[in-house]
């Protein structure tokens, strides 16, 4: 979550994002030098399906004269990364597992809400929807997984993507 007023404090967050669904954990960044915040913090929500419903109903939320950011942080369990990184091709090839083992321990019932909100949000935020595909790889990765689980696209029917070359 970015663009936080500065005196906005973890119980009002958690007042705000608990309307999506139950949060788990908010943790705000304050830089350590001065302690005063930072403008940015990270809610853990109780499942994928919650988290994509804050981001849909809770981006451009106003907060004390300010309009929150709400997006997946690049260390959400669906994004497949842990931690910043370079997001090589080494990266992207470890969270893409990731993204299919965080996909494969989901209960299907899981997987077909998650996948009726991302179509929504693609109905309702066409542009919001392809930024985040497109700049984010691994949830389009999420997408595809859960497809191949729910057996909406066979494996077979998926053609080989050759990663990007550089440009000289």
């Amino acid at each position: 979550v970015g663009n936080i007023p500065y005196g906005t404090t973890e119980e009002q967050l958690h007042a705000i994002f608990s309307e999506a669904g139950r949060v788990v954990n908010i943790r705000s960044v304050v830089d350590h030098e001065t302690g005063k915040p930072k403008g940015y913090a990270f809610v853990e929500f109780e499942d994928s399906a919650t988290a994509l419903s804050a981001i849909r109903n809770l981006n451009g939320y106003e907060c004390n004269g300010r309009q929150l950011r709400v997006n997946y942080s690049s260390n959400s369990a669906l994004t497949g990364e842990k931690g910043g990184g370079g997001g090589g091709g080494k990266a992207l090839e470890v969270g893409e597992r990731t993204v299919r083992m965080v996909i494969a321990g989901m209960p299907l019932e899981e997987v077909r809400g998650l996948l009726t909100q991302l179509k929504e949000f693609a109905e309702k935020e066409p542009d919001q929807a392809k930024q985040m595909l497109t700049s984010q790889p691994q949830v389009a990765e999420a997408l595809l997984q859960m497809q191949l689980r729910l057996g909406m696209v066979k494996p077979g029917q998926i053609p080989a993507v050759a990663p990007p070359q550089p440009v000289m």
